[in-house]
């Protein structure tokens, strides 16, 4: 069973009131404030578990025009990363680094904003946000 939550700073919360459609791949909450959440595989006795955990991301906020990069420790390598606009449109696809230099497929560096990341492991692939300061 998946089941969104949001991280607290001290712990993840189950959001009550989401909505999860998993045959569209489609998860659906209101909050009222930008925030990091996740969507964890819920067990019948109530534990989240996440194989191939990602550990830590390393400056989720980042100025790729000072060198700063975002760097994805993780358990084990990832086999690609995937870098999304908030539309949805792909920006980048990294393949054996753990880290997104701030750069779309031709070079340049990308507007400030949010941008959406995937690290795709052999069984798994975890999502997430950062951004890109100008």
């Amino acid at each position: 069973t998946l089941k969104p939550y949001l991280w607290t700073g001290k712990e993840w919360l189950e959001l009550k009131n989401a909505t999860v459609d998993t045959q569209n791949n489609y998860v659906q909450a209101k909050t009222g404030h930008l925030s990091k959440f996740a969507v964890f595989y819920t067990q019948s006795d109530g534990s989240r578990t996440l194989k191939g955990a990602l550990q830590k991301v390393v400056r989720p906020k980042f100025i790729p025009d000072s060198g700063e990069v975002v760097e994805f420790q993780s358990i084990s390598q990832p086999k690609k990363i995937e870098i999304f606009n908030l539309s949805g449109a792909s920006i980048k696809k990294i393949e054996g680094l753990n880290y997104w230099d701030g750069k779309d497929e031709t070079g340049s560096i990308v507007a400030g904003g949010l941008y959406i990341y995937q690290l795709h492991f052999d069984d798994k692939t975890i999502s997430g946000m950062c951004v890109v300061i100008k």
